[in-house]
């Protein structure tokens, strides 16, 4: 009989804290609609590329009541190589850290692949891997900014 009533008890809580969420939330809503995201955005290749740079577009969905930002981006590079094509895909996350007015900063993380193709060696390179990296965003009215750098842990898998 005693286990039965602590129990209630402790449903009791719980039960009282969602009533009075669920009223403060009908009096006084919160605006919590996810935002969709995009932009374009400047890339540089290092490591075994031997430095070459890019451009790239940004897609994805902003998450208001958590500091999540998940994004889908793809990047055209222009390797050094003639008639070489390089290109990559990346799926992941923002998470931001301190979230301040206008700046911002975030870690990020997730799946990268990136193709090479140099048909003068008859090379096509084929990589996947996972990513990690730390980003400052400016946030102003209508417009924003932000810089990354990453590191990508790539499985390379070469096709002759």
């Amino acid at each position: 009989m005693v286990n039965d009533r602590s129990t209630r008890e402790l449903m009791t809580v719980p039960k009282f804290a969602l009533v009075v969420l669920t009223i403060g939330a009908l009096v006084y809503p919160i605006r919590a609609d996810g935002q969709l995201v995009g932009g374009v955005f400047g890339a540089r290749a290092l490591d075994s590329f031997g430095g070459t740079n890019g451009f790239g577009a940004e897609a994805g969905v902003s998450l208001p009541l958590f500091p999540l930002e998940a994004f889908a981006a793809g990047t055209r590079f222009y390797p050094a190589c003639s008639g070489c094509d390089f290109k990559g895909w990346s799926l992941g996350v923002k998470f931001g850290i301190f979230p301040l007015p206008v700046l911002r900063p975030y870690v990020t993380f997730g799946r990268t692949w990136r193709d090479l193709e140099d048909p003068s060696n008859s090379l096509i390179l084929d990589d996947d891997g996972l990513f990690t990296g730390a980003g400052l965003e400016i946030r102003l009215p209508g417009f924003g900014l932000f810089a990354e750098g990453r590191y990508e842990f790539m499985t390379a898998d070469s096709d002759p």
